[in-house]
């Protein structure tokens, strides 16, 4: 096991990839939702084995309205696989594949029915991956062990209206987006197109990141309540049984006058593993994990990406940084501090933190 983790070293395998349409627009800021985002795409399992499956999530906020209104986003999803060790592993190489599904899809893509759907084609807010049975074409080696591996790119379409097949075309994905009302083609605000990476392997395992025991102000956030009693103080119970912080408008002229909140969590010693076939952890290497923060009400007054430091040892967790937050000037039941954290070998979670500010 020692040399397989020497190689996963020498491979340096790379991140996800997540390529989001962002060409001629005006984004107020990285960190700030204000149209619609993808916040990245879940695969439960991150890795594979030849031959076996994952589901793929989109988790994705739409901001649009404002921080005053709820930012869930009423959307379309289009996933394009078959993507599979591309000429020197440029997912681009693929697109030209993917130009001939116009004439296997309806022009409304929803009007396409599911039994005829092409092969290696999806369409909805998931869609289930199968890894192919060729897929480990390369190979390492380190002493008498070898460790097989693949990468697999699968690409999606977003669109907060309705996507349409566009033909002739062999550099992008062959579809855009449509207002449902007006039929007038969408940009980049309200499409969003982008590419994950699904690795396969023989030998090992990889899992996603799990967030522990978050809490609010310094102030643990319970998993559940019935009503307002079963939460702290300064918390309310939502009508979906979630114990939400309640804070007060921000007044002041400038945000650094503000008074600032912190969100903070534990991980896992878990989540920085590699796992062996059998599913023991592996001495060494540990993932790299990072994480990056996004509101759409307030302001993230601190830098919105860091790494996140690896537990001392196996029986310990580690809690992340402050993620600071500033409220909005007005008030709100729908202002929302979103947490992804990823890592280097295609994991990813997401939380969505609902915070009322009144």
């Amino acid at each position: 096991m020692k040399a397989i983790a020497r190689i996963l070293c020498a491979l340096g395998v790379s991140t996800v990839s997540l390529s989001l349409g962002c060409d001629k627009v005006s984004w107020p800021s990285r960190n700030h939702i204000a149209s619609l985002r993808v916040l990245g795409v879940r695969a439960e399992p991150p890795t594979l084995a030849p031959g076996k499956s994952t589901r793929l999530s989109v988790s994705c906020a739409d901001g649009i309205h404002g921080g005053s209104s709820d930012p869930s986003c009423d959307v379309e999803v289009a996933w394009f696989a078959g993507c599979d060790n591309p000429e020197k592993n440029d997912p681009k190489k693929c697109f030209e594949r993917y130009a001939t599904l116009p004439d296997q899809l309806e022009p409304v893509v929803a009007d396409t029915e599911v039994d005829r759907l092409p092969k290696g084609f999806g369409f909805g807010r998931e869609f289930e991956f199968v890894a192919p049975d060729n897929v480990l074409s390369n190979a390492a080696k380190a002493g008498v062990n070898v460790v097989h591996f693949g990468s697999s790119y699968v690409f999606f379409a977003v669109c907060a209206g309705q996507l349409v097949t566009l033909k002739g075309l062999k550099d992008r994905l062959p579809v855009g987006c449509r207002d449902r009302h007006s039929q007038q083609l969408l940009d980049q605000s309200r499409f969003v197109v982008g590419v994950t990476t699904i690795y396969s392997y023989d030998l090992i395992t990889s899992r996603n990141p799990e967030l522990l025991s978050p809490e609010f102000d310094s102030v643990a956030i319970p998993e559940s309540c019935i009503e307002a009693a079963d939460c702290p103080a300064n918390f309310d119970c939502s009508t979906a049984g979630e114990c939400l912080p309640v804070v007060e408008v921000c007044s002041k002229t400038h945000q650094r006058g503000c008074k600032v909140h912190c969100l903070d969590f534990a991980l896992a010693k878990s989540s920085f593993g590699i796992f062996g076939p059998d599913g023991s952890q592996l001495p060494t290497p540990e993932k790299s994990l990072w994480l990056d923060y996004f509101t759409n009400a307030g302001g993230l007054p601190d830098d919105p990406t860091f790494a996140l430091l690896t537990p001392k040892d196996a029986t310990t967790t580690e809690r992340s940084d402050c993620i600071a937050w500033v409220p909005p000037p007005e008030a709100t039941q729908n202002a929302h501090l979103w947490v992804v954290v990823r890592d280097n070998r295609g994991g990813l979670t997401v939380r969505d933190q609902r915070i009322l500010v009144r």
